[in-house]
């Protein structure tokens, strides 16, 4: 006879199980990551976990005890999962989560187990459970008795609302691939994955890069460009789309990050127009015809940010940030550069592969600016 595997839920921080998975947790094993609340409020006491999840009918508890803050523990919390057993359904949170220490739980639980079940935040929902009044009750009777009162009200970011007592329990199932695409399109992460970002599939991306090299096109016009260089090329989407557009010139693709420069290096092999830089942009000469900088400086911490714009020196850059756009115009024309065209790539939702992923992201937009001097 088969033995049906059992139901694990890996939740970031106690109350969390009764939070959002008061409906799985019924004969399930649950593994607690965090030990205190990312924002200053005190954890449960060390009573309250227990009798919550016997409330809940869970089988078996494991609590990591790590701390929220610093680096997540991923190697650690990876090998404490794989050691707790087979599983049949994982549940888990969102990739999409506000909270960042709940990101990164969703993140391992993962990568360790493929396919997990995530609470169906920005996704549609696979599996639903809309709680009876009395299950409602116990969620509401659970949290007033264990876990109010280490709810800090003075600290607005901990304060639980009416909002937090969801009547329905909703989860998607989704690949180790889609949280994995998921957080870095969302946070922005450098994750070592082929297209992590979409680029060859997202809509959006596909229209940024058209907007971008079609702006650059129409400002340039006659001018002949014997050099671009290009900084943060990742896997040479871009690289591909420049290399089409100005035929005669040679371009300099520039990528630190080790991942991606192997990427680029063999995409361009043998392509005598392209020279690959596995460098960081402070270690190279940023001179060129056109120097194209999109969606990269975010990386950069503002001294480096600001130092890598006071050493820029072309007839033409291409810029787009996304973010703090006003203070890096600013900056620009501080150093000297004069606006000559812009255009506005308006956000989208979209799946965060670019295509069917059951896991809805937001490209946030961005202004495609290009500048001389």
């Amino acid at each position: 006879m088969n033995v049906p595997l059992a139901t694990l839920v890996i939740v970031a921080y106690k109350m969390d199980e009764a939070l959002f998975f008061s409906s799985v947790c019924q004969g399930a094993d649950l593994v607690i990551v965090g030990s205190t609340y990312e924002c200053g409020c005190t954890a449960s006491d060390h009573s309250s976990l227990p009798q919550s999840a016997a409330l809940l009918g869970v089988r078996r508890v494991l609590d990591l005890g790590f701390a929220p803050n610093g680096v997540f523990p991923s190697e650690a919390v990876a090998r404490r999962l794989r050691s707790a057993g087979s599983y049949g359904r994982i549940y888990t949170h969102s990739p999409l989560d506000d909270n960042g220490f709940r990101v990164d739980t969703a993140l391992i639980a993962c990568k360790v187990f493929s396919s997990v079940s995530v609470l169906a935040d920005g996704s549609p929902a696979t599996e639903t459970h809309t709680l009876s009044r009395d299950l409602f009750l116990r969620k509401m009777d659970i949290v007033n008795q264990h876990y109010s009162h280490t709810i800090l009200p003075e600290r607005g970011g901990c304060s639980l609302t009416h909002h937090a007592l969801s009547g329905v329990e909703a989860f998607s199932q989704v690949t180790c691939e889609d949280v994995v695409k998921a957080v870095a399109v969302t946070r922005g992460d450098v994750l070592d994955k082929p297209d992590v970002w979409g680029f060859e599939t997202s809509s959006y991306e596909c229209r940024r890069l058209a907007v971008t090299c079609q702006l650059l096109s129409d400002v340039v016009g006659d001018f002949a460009v014997k050099e671009i260089l290009e900084i943060g090329a990742c896997e040479g989407v871009m690289t591909a789309r420049l290399r089409i557009a100005f035929p005669n010139a040679c371009i300099r693709a520039v990528e630190p990050h080790p991942f991606f420069a192997e990427k680029l290096l063999a995409r361009f092999n043998g392509d005598e127009r392209v020279q690959v830089l596995a460098s960081c942009p402070s270690d190279i000469a940023l001179q060129a015809d056109v120097i194209v900088l999109t969606e990269t400086l975010y990386y950069m911490n503002d001294e480096s940010a600001r130092e890598t714009l006071k050493r820029l020196s072309a007839k033409y850059l291409v810029i787009s940030n996304g973010y703090r756009d006003g203070e890096l115009c600013q900056a620009l024309h501080a150093f000297g550069w004069r606006q000559f065209s812009s255009q506005r790539v308006i956000p989208q939702f979209e799946g965060v592969n670019g295509e069917n992923s059951n896991l809805i992201s937001l490209r946030s937009g961005t202004v495609v600016r290009v500048w001389t001097r």
